[in-house]
Formats: structure tokens, sequence, C-alpha cells
């Protein structure tokens, strides 16, 4: 199954670790294989919350984005090819296809080649894992993608600010497959879920948040998300983690059932 995350303003919604909390959540919880990708072509978020803590440059060499367009223009991508490029993050059931260090000595893509090396790598890894999660920017804003247009959930990352909040809704269309995160929530903020649904009906019944947790920013920003869900995946109500775990929960669900949320 393909997920498409889109984010309504670029790097205020915190999409990078809402998409791989979701990703670990699915994984641990619903005990699926998840595959992580992006449409471009450069590094990214994905890497600082998923690798910052080791020796990037190192374990990247020979894997990532770069190393699957070789392939491509080789004629020789494939599933198995495609696990190589990828790291397999550990503890877990999630592979990442990194972006290209910008050093690397390929000759860049141009756009039309870079959307068919991303529509080839989406189908392929369609192929073999039970989730494939796109970053995909901000819609409107991204070049045209069979393997976008095609997706099965699309989830558009949100914060509580009122006033991207406006500008997105003001040209939202109501589709079926489309769900809604709200990241760095804030319990108390005016803007509360409760409240947010009654100015904005498309949230009724769509949105999942994921609650503002000190301890896992700590976690991605040390690049140890993976460790943070193996302590917490269990946490009881009385610890202060369980309503964030709580909530991976139930994005997971939304996302592997299609269960409809508040």
């Amino acid at each position: 199954m393909k997920v498409v995350f889109w984010s309504a303003v670029r790097g205020q919604t915190g999409a990078s670790a809402g998409m791989i909390a979701a990703a670990f959540a699915c994984s641990v919880f619903e005990r699926k294989n998840v595959f992580l990708i992006r449409t471009n072509c450069s590094e990214s978020g994905l890497e600082t919350v998923l690798m910052s803590g080791r020796s990037v440059r190192e374990e990247l060499k020979g894997v990532g984005i770069g190393a699957a367009l070789r392939a491509m223009r080789a004629g020789t991508l494939d599933c198995r090819m495609l696990a190589d490029c990828a790291v397999t993050l550990p503890g877990s059931r999630i592979s990442f296809l990194p972006g290209s260090l910008s050093e690397e000595v390929f000759r860049q893509p141009d756009e039309s080649e870079e959307r068919e090396l991303t529509d080839q790598l989406i189908e392929l890894a369609c192929r073999e894992y039970d989730l494939v999660f796109v970053e995909a920017g901000i819609p409107g804003k991204e070049q045209p993608h069979g393997g976008l247009e095609r997706q099965d959930v699309e989830v558009i990352c949100l914060n509580q600010n009122k006033q991207v909040l406006d500008r997105y809704f003001d040209k939202e269309e109501e589709k079926e497959n489309r769900y809604y995160l709200i990241g760095m929530y804030r319990m108390d903020s005016d803007y509360t879920l409760k409240n947010l649904k009654k100015i904005y009906p498309h949230l009724q019944g769509r949105t999942a948040i994921l609650p503002w947790c000190t301890e896992y920013q700590d976690a991605c920003s040390r690049g140890e998300p993976y460790r943070f869900f193996m302590r917490n995946a269990e946490a009881g109500k009385d610890e202060p983690n369980y309503r964030f775990i709580r909530e991976c929960k139930g994005i997971s669900s939304m996302l592997t059932a299609g269960r409809e949320m508040r």
C-alpha cells in the first residue's frame, strides 16, 4: 500500500518526524514492513532524523538514491537492487532510501529523469513491502508524478497555526482517501482538535494528532527514534509518554485499516 505524505507548509508541520513516527508505529504495532522514500534526489530532513547520530557520509557510500539512479541508467534496477540501495533501520521492519550525497560523483538527474526514477522506485517498493511511505513536499508545488497520483492513502501534515490552516483549507478539495495529521500538537493551545473541527469540517473523522513529546524530539535529534519506540512501546497510562504512544497506535490503525479517527 502506498501512503503519500504532504506538508501544508514547508518546515512548520513536523512532517518528517510525523512520517517517521507513523512508520515506526506501523512497524512495531501492526508488524508491517515499511519502506521510506521521497520525491527528490537530494538530502532532506529524513537523513537528519534517522541517521544524524552516526557517520552518515560513510554509511551512505554506495547506497541511496544515487546508487538507484545509476542502476536505472544501466538498466539493472530491480527489487533486489532496490534492497541493496536501501538502509535497514536498527530494531525495526523499516527500510529507508537516503538522498544522494552532494559530493557523490555522478551526473545529476534532470526533472523528467528524476520523476522517472521516483516512479520506478515506488513501483518496485510496492511489490516488496507492506507499506510504502512517500515524503512528497507541498501540494500543488510538486511536479506531477504518476507514482503520486495513484496513491492508496494521502496524508496532509498540518499544525495548529490558524493562518496556515486558513490558507490550506481555502483551496482544499475533499478526497475519500485523504487523512490529516496535526504534528507537534499542543494540548494547551486554543486551537484544540475539537475547536479546529468546528472551523474546518474536512477534519471531522479523518484526523490524527501527534502530541509534542520532548523525549521523542530528543531521540530524533540524536538520530535514534527507534530507541524511543523500543523503550516506550508498552508505556502504561501512568507513564509520561503514554499519550504519545496511544496516538501513534491510532495513526497506524488509520493508515493500515482505514479506521475513522476523531
